[in-house]
Formats: structure tokens, C-alpha cells, sequence
């Protein structure tokens, strides 16, 4: 009776434990089924990527910029920081506003001029070169950020990224893809993320990146457009950028919304196996004139794409309400008074950039700047000094010069070199170094 009753209870255990055995074997066909789907996704986006990168060959957009600082903590070295917009002191966050006109053409010349500007800040300024390189990012590039960052939508990402599927979204026109994005090792040039893909034409709707470097973490998100050409191109961005340094904690939050007036498509080919590398940041210029930019606020109302949440109105509301202060009045009669001393210093703390109408532009590094100094105990102190010059001829041929200069005073050696680029057949990528 008891071999009876072990056998009856051996057989249960059995049985019990088939539906078990075939759970995890449904588990793991259905990991497998995941895994070779996101590979067939991936694959299928990485073979298009370099087709889409050159899709677009020129277009004209109007591009709205709207930044926010938060000042955590600050000190004196706060100025020297190239890609922050100067606030007033004892103010903890502030917000400034631009209209851009932005050009670009084939292969990757952009061209931004400021037409208006308004802020809660006296020291309105255009967008620094490395600031707008977060807003003109061609995410199909094997590259991004002046070649600073590997692009996971480069051919060899998988060597430096895992893909994992998230979900998948319906709609009416197929299906949509989140593909989460995961870093193999831990390195300044990779980033994480995520994004979204279309399975009509592999394109990426959504792209969201976040990295970091040895003073700033960083996080941007791209919406691309809905349909026809401007599928290819970002119609908004959402940046975020977190920075330390020296004593400096800030918080600075960009958001971009472009609008497109001139798309010229070039043929889509599929491309050869000598494709040429091409760095995307080195062929931009600014042009900003005090004199034709618009900084009435009235006028700026009837120009922003974008209305502004109750926290940007608040900061306005503030701003208007210092203005009006008498501790305000009496500043400004101070600073009247020291017109003269804060030029110079301006002249000596800030980088400027001089227009020399039809002969180009030269953009000059601040005359007193930490960054640029250095001091070691074998070779002692340091000084170098920075200059670019920047040319755009005629169907888009451009010349950059860029000269260096430096000084050991330990040893008193001087130093100098001069890098210069012209493309001179910028339809063929042709240029001399």
C-alpha cells in the first residue's frame, strides 16, 4: 500500500512539473523570438542609415531656440564656460529666447543667422558654435558631436552597442519599433538610449541619447518629421545638459522647434564601400548684428512658434518687476557710470567675434581665460591664445583658417600652428587640408 501511494505521488510530481518545463521552454523560444527580431530591426535600420544621410541636399528652416539656466552654484571661472549664456549676477535662473534662420546645404555647410532675441538677461546673445551643434545633428551620421560621439546608427555600432526590444506600437500605416540602446563599455563616446523605427521605410521617428564627458553629462531627444521629406530631418529637440566644473553646478534646458520652408531631396543611392568621412561641424557660421536683430518682446510674442508655460511667464513677470525696481534703477546708473570698465572687461573675459564684411569673419578667444593657461611644475606657466577665421565663397566653397599661438615662459619658447581646410568642390567632397 505504501509503494502504492509513493508511486501515485511520484507521478503527480511528474505531471505537476511538465507545465513548468514548458513554461520555461515558451520562455525562452519567446527570448530568442525577441532577440532575433530586435538583430532584424537593427539590421534593417543600419542598412538604410547611410542612404538617409544624404538624403536631404539643401533646405532653408526657421529655427526656434528657448534656453533656461538654472544656477546652482557659481563663482568667477562661471564666464569662461564657452557654451553658457551670461547672466546676471545674484540671479538663479533666467530664460532667453531666439528666431534663427538656418540654412543648410550638401555637403553639411550650415548657416545660422539671429534675427530676434528676448530674455531675461542684459547680455542677449546668439547661440555659441557649441551649443548649436546639439541642434543640427543628421542622426543617420556615423558620428555626432564634431566626431566626439559614436553614432548607434553607425555600420559598426553592434561592436559597441546591445539593442534589446522594448515594444511595439500599431497604427495605420504599419508598426512602430522602441529599440532600447545599451553601451558594451563604459566610455565618453558612448551613449544610451533609445529609439523608435518605422518598419515602412526602417526611419527613425524618435531618438533619445544620453551621455556624458569629464565636466558635463548630457541627455537630447529628437522627434523627426511625419511624413514626405521631412521624414528625414528633426522638427523638435529637447536637450538637457548638466554641468560641473570648478566650483560651477548649472542646469541648462534647451528645446528647438524647426520649421521648413525649401527641401531639395537628392537621389537616394545606395552607397559604395569607400564612403568618405566628412566631419559635420567644422562647416558653420553665425552671423548676428545688434543693429537689424529684433529684441522687443512685443514683437518676439507674434514671432515664437511655442507657447510659453507658466514657469517661462513667471520668470518674464520677475524680470519685468526688477526692472522697475528703484534697486534696479540704481544700478543701472552704476553701470552707466562704469561703461567704460565693463567694455574692457568684456573685451578681456569674452570671447568676440569681428565682421569684415565680403573678407569673412575672425572669432577670437577671450584675452584672460583659464582654459587657455596651464602651469606644471616642469615646464611651469603657460599662455596660448586662439583665432578662426571663416570664409563662404560662391556655391558654397569655404575656407577656414584656424592659428594657435602659445608661450612657455619657463622656458621662453613660443609656439604656433596654423590648420586650414578650403573646400573647394563641396558637391564632391573636395578639399585640401
Amino acid at each position: 500500500m505504501k509503494h502504492h501511494i509513493l508511486c501515485i505521488l511520484l507521478c503527480l510530481c511528474f505531471f505537476t512539473s511538465v507545465p513548468h518545463l514548458a513554461l520555461a521552454t515558451d520562455g525562452s523560444i519567446e527570448m530568442e523570438h525577441r532577440r532575433n527580431l530586435s538583430d532584424s530591426i537593427v539590421r534593417n535600420v543600419l542598412r538604410f542609415s547611410p542612404i538617409y544621410e544624404k538624403a536631404v541636399e539643401s533646405y532653408n528652416a526657421e529655427l526656434y531656440v528657448k534656453s533656461i539656466m538654472h544656477v546652482k552654484k557659481r563663482n568667477f571661472f562661471l564666464r569662461f564656460a564657452p557654451f553658457m549664456f551670461r547672466s546676471d549676477r545674484k540671479v538663479k535662473e533666467c530664460i532667453t529666447e531666439s528666431m534663427n534662420e538656418l540654412y543648410f546645404s550638401a555637403p553639411n555647410v550650415y548657416s545660422q543667422k539671429v534675427k530676434a532675441l528676448s530674455g531675461t538677461t542684459k547680455h542677449l546673445e546668439g547661440m555659441s558654435n557649441i551649443t548649436f551643434q546639439y541642434f543640427h545633428m543628421n542622426i543617420y551620421s556615423s558620428s555626432l558631436l564634431c566626431d566626439k560621439l559614436l553614432s548607434p546608427l553607425a555600420s559598426n555600432a553592434p561592436k559597441y552597442y546591445t539593442y534589446k526590444i522594448d515594444s511595439v506600437f500599431k497604427d495605420i500605416g504599419g508598426s512602430q519599433y522602441k529599440i532600447r540602446i545599451i553601451p558594451k563599455y563604459q566610455s565618453y563616446q558612448l551613449m544610451d538610449g533609445y529609439m523608435i523605427v518605422s518598419d515602412q521605410q526602417w526611419t527613425v521617428r524618435e531618438l533619445y541619447l544620453e551621455g556624458q564627458s569629464e565636466y558635463l553629462k548630457f541627455n537630447v531627444k529628437i522627434w523627426m518629421g511625419s511624413n514626405g521629406s521631412e521624414a528625414f530631418l528633426p522638427v523638435r529637440y529637447k536637450t538637457d545638459i548638466f554641468f560641473k566644473l570648478l566650483g560651477n553646478a548649472i542646469d541648462l534646458n534647451y528645446m528647438a522647434n524647426l520649421k521648413y520652408n525649401d527641401i531639395k531631396m537628392s537621389e537616394l543611392k545606395t552607397p559604395q564601400n569607400n564612403k568618405t568621412k566628412y566631419d559635420l561641424s567644422e562647416s558653420y557660421s553665425l552671423t548676428y548684428s545688434g543693429d537689424s536683430c529684433i529684441t522687443d518682446s512685443t514683437h518676439f510674442a507674434k514671432l515664437r512658434p511655442l507657447p510659453l508655460s507658466d514657469a517661462d511667464k513667471l520668470l518674464y513677470s520677475d524680470y519685468a518687476m526688477n526692472r522697475q525696481s528703484t534697486y534696479f534703477v540704481k544700478k543701472m546708473y552704476q553701470m552707466n557710470n562704469r561703461a567704460f570698465w565693463g567694455q574692457a572687461g568684456d573685451l578681456l573675459l569674452s570671447s568676440y567675434t569681428v565682421n569684415m564684411s565680403t573678407l569673412g569673419d575672425v572669432k577670437c578667444s577671450p584675452i584672460i581665460n583659464p582654459f587657455l593657461m596651464s602651469y606644471s611644475h616642469n615646464d611651469g606657466f603657460s599662455y596660448r591664445q586662439e583665432f578662426k577665421y571663416h570664409r563662404l565663397f560662391s556655391d558654397d566653397r569655404l575656407l577656414r583658417v584656424v592659428p594657435k599661438i602659445g608661450y612657455n615662459f619657463k622656458r621662453s619658447e613660443f609656439y604656433w600652428t596654423i590648420n586650414s581646410d578650403f573646400d573647394y568642390w563641396p558637391a564632391k567632397r573636395a578639399s585640401i587640408h
